[in-house]
């Protein structure tokens, strides 16, 4: 429920938003594991794939930490938009199909033990889906 997401459509490329609605602090939190994936794709050109990501980049600390060099997280009520070009989600297909359905998904990758006990390694990066949407243009609503 931290995140309000938003799409419409608007000659020829759709308007993406995503708001950081409800947490009180910045997302994602935490190590390089912890991101979030905004992605928009039509399933039958995969390669067209247009992704956002957002998260943190570290670099070892002298004192033998990290130190976070980049973030690209949300603050509390903060709201990116990004507009993503239609044609360049069909891969350059000049025949593709513009009734196809266009999918979204809001997906957060995190590593469940990300401080395990020192005879264990960390465990594998899952996933949770947060949003995801599959709907024909048409029916996205057009952009005010």
């Amino acid at each position: 429920d931290a995140f309000d997401v938003a799409w419409c459509r608007r000659a020829g490329a759709l308007e993406v938003e995503l708001t950081n609605a409800a947490a009180g602090h910045r997302v994602p939190t935490g190590d390089v594991h912890r991101h979030l994936l905004l992605r928009v794709w039509r399933s039958s050109a995969p390669a067209g794939l247009w992704e956002a990501f957002f998260g943190r980049r570290f670099e070892l600390a002298d004192d033998g930490g990290k130190r976070t060099i980049w973030d690209s997280g949300l603050d509390p009520r903060e709201t990116r938009r990004f507009t993503v070009d239609l044609a360049a989600l069909a891969d350059g297909d000049p025949d593709a199909d513009p009734t196809e359905p266009l999918n979204l998904e809001l997906v957060y990758v995190y590593v469940a033990d990300e401080f395990p006990r020192p005879d264990r390694v960390p465990s594998e990066p899952g996933t949770a889906t947060i949003e995801r949407w599959r709907t024909a243009p048409a029916a996205i609503p057009a952009c005010r």
